[in-house]
């Protein structure tokens, strides 16, 4: 089941390294997707490696991997807890990893950051679907539309609160979202993104939209020799940034890559 699960993600993010590869003369944000996605293809590989020829060191790692991802929805549950307590949360999951280890890890992780300030949640994913190359992949669903996440927000309209655990779809330009923020912010749910590519909705973040996004680190190394982590937040340090209303500005400057500027 592992080698499955891995070799799923392993494919999707080769395909969209693929796809971001062709696109990145046109579209700016496809180029640093392209170096993320390239980790994850490394990082996955080597996690198949060590899982079938290590024995019990390739295990280990395997349990390390999934502290450094748990970290992302623990330290963005937490950042949550602080800022919107006691809403009704919507968290939307992965339906091609229903029963993966991993998720299932980012679930727990995202609970125990939440606790006990928001408690009261929902979940939901989106349709399955065949995986595309219409568009950026953004993991392993990198089928989902713009219109399949609207579906899903639409089912669960008494959410305050409404977290990704997936990344955005390729057309997420086209997400209601948007509009009805600009609308009627009153009534319109915060976003939490805990995964994905975030160059597309920095506006969003510094309007208070999306109130968390979870954004790999640009000078992240995959060192297999460093020490591993103690906790969640020495992991999250290592790997990831978050971006919040406060410090997206500040964050732009310091890592330009994570919004490149569109070409004319």
């Amino acid at each position: 089941m592992f080698n499955i699960l891995i070799g799923v993600v392993m494919v999707a993010a080769f395909v969209g390294m693929i796809v971001c590869s062709k696109k990145q003369h046109d579209v700016p944000a496809a180029k640093p997707a392209a170096v993320g996605l390239l980790i994850t293809v490394v990082v996955c590989a080597i996690l198949m490696l060590n899982y079938n020829l290590g024995g019990g060191k390739g295990k280990e790692e395997v349990k390390v991997e999934q502290q450094y991802i748990a970290s992302s929805t623990y330290v963005l549950g937490k950042h949550l807890a602080s800022v919107m307590p006691g809403v009704k949360a919507l968290v939307v999951t992965d339906n091609a990893n229903e029963e993966s280890s991993f998720q299932k890890a980012k679930i727990d992780a995202l609970k125990k950051g939440l606790d006990p300030a928001i408690t009261n949640l929902v979940f939901d994913t989106p349709p399955k679907k065949n995986v595309s190359s219409n568009g950026p992949s953004s993991g392993p669903m990198s089928a989902l539309s713009a219109a399949d996440l609207d579906r899903v927000f639409a089912k669960h309209r008494d959410c305050k609160l409404i977290i990704l655990l997936i990344g955005l779809p390729f057309n997420s330009e086209q997400m209601k979202i948007w509009d009805n923020y600009k609308r009627n912010k009153d009534k319109t749910p915060r976003l939490a993104l805990a995964s994905g590519e975030v160059s597309a909705v920095g506006a969003y973040i510094q309007s208070g939209l999306v109130v968390g996004a979870v954004a790999f680190n640009p000078k992240y190394r995959y060192d297999k020799n460093a020490p591993k982590p103690t906790s969640f937040e020495e992991a999250f340090k290592e790997r990831y940034l978050l971006l919040t209303p406060k410090n997206v500005i500040e964050m732009s400057k310091k890592y330009p890559m994570l919004f490149p500027r569109r070409r004319h």
